[in-house]
């Protein structure tokens, strides 16, 4: 949240509304045993009713996109001088709290990433190793097919083939898995390559790694269902398997705006939608 509250010395060029003076706020905290004394650079953590300072915080208008500055007459936070707030630039204003959200979303599946690498590593040392295919070397990687074998190996909750794409295409979403020709669908075949982006990383305790290893399936299997419905809506209608097609119907199923048509027209959709991301909600 961009609102900030700063106590400072006397800026005399800088008045509230005109006509004012010395804005009386109440009792000095001080003098109040129930306000209790406030944090350095804060406002006490209860304001009165009725006081000019509660209805000046009343009046702060868009607190996410201004920078708030009480001006105070006297070190004592007992009268307060002025009022100045300061508008974000929109560089500011684009950090909002979704993409705040987002961005700590990625980090952890980054790190679900390499915890993940790591286990493979020790469990699975041959997995990742140079390939040759079509008189091509394909420097330390592993297909698609090994990858799901290994991961299933686990035995973390993972039971299906089905799962395992979807946690791969998770890690591939985000980065922290690459297709050696850079292909954005994970496939779960022989001839299609795979690495780890990075260094390898630095082993660590068996109890630590099993501990981290649950937490980074749970998450990635969490994300897995929502990863392979993007990348159903992305292919043409016409390169969609019957599963991705049950997929997009499933979806559906559970979309109040269609949820009047019948099941034959459901499917219908399912074979024709298609996906379209756009930077801000309700703007289509």
């Amino acid at each position: 949240m961009a609102q900030k509250e700063e106590i400072t010395q006397p800026l005399w060029e800088t008045v509230g509304w005109p006509g004012e003076g010395c804005w009386q706020v109440g009792l000095a905290v001080e003098d109040s045993p129930a306000l209790g004394a406030p944090r350095v650079g804060a406002l006490p953590d209860v304001v009165p009713e009725g006081t000019l300072l509660n209805m000046v915080l009343r009046r702060m208008h868009r607190p996410r996109s201004c920078s708030y500055q009480l001006l105070l007459e006297h070190q004592r936070p007992s009268c307060i001088q002025g009022l100045r707030w300061t508008p974000l630039t929109n560089s500011e204003e684009s950090l909002d709290f979704s993409e705040s959200l987002e961005q700590a979303s990625t980090e952890r599946v980054l790190r679900a990433g390499r915890q993940l690498h790591r286990h493979l590593l020790a469990t699975c040392p041959n997995l990742i190793r140079d390939r040759k295919y079509h008189l091509r070397l394909y420097r330390q990687c592993c297909s698609g097919r090994e990858l799901v074998d290994g991961i299933l190996a686990l035995g973390l909750g993972v039971h299906s083939r089905s799962q395992v794409v979807g946690i791969c295409q998770v890690l591939l979403d985000e980065g922290a898995l690459c297709h050696v020709k850079h292909d954005w669908a994970f496939q779960d075949r022989d001839a299609q390559f795979y690495r780890f982006p990075g260094p390898e990383p630095e082993p660590v305790g068996a109890h630590e790694m099993e501990e981290e290893l649950a937490e980074a399936v749970a998450l990635l299997s969490q994300r897995g269902p929502d990863a392979l419905l993007t990348v159903a809506l992305r292919k043409p209608p016409g390169q969609r398997t019957d599963e991705e097609l049950d997929l997009i119907f499933e979806e559906l199923l559970h979309i109040k705006a269609v949820a009047h048509l019948s099941n034959s027209v459901k499917r219908e959709l399912a074979a024709v939608l298609l996906f379209e991301p756009h930077s801000k909600a309700g703007t289509v």
